[in-house]
């Protein structure tokens, strides 16, 4: 069986999104609690935001023409 490689990001948006216990979680993908705890602190920072709505405006200049 071939093992599939995930971005810790995308293990910690899924666990987030599942709603799941994150200990339980964070220990069958083999990911830290402390980067989960890390992650969710960034959903909610400045920075991530300002990263976000840039990301959404540029992605609405590159659909524009099409």
């Amino acid at each position: 069986m071939e093992s599939i490689k995930i971005k810790e990001k995308e293990i910690f948006k899924m666990i987030y999104k599942l709603k799941l216990k994150h200990k339980w979680m964070c220990e069958i993908a083999k990911v830290s609690r402390s980067g989960y705890y890390n992650y969710l602190k960034n959903l909610t920072s400045y920075k991530y935001q300002l990263k976000k709505e840039k990301d959404k405006e540029d992605f609405e200049l590159i659909k524009k023409p099409y």
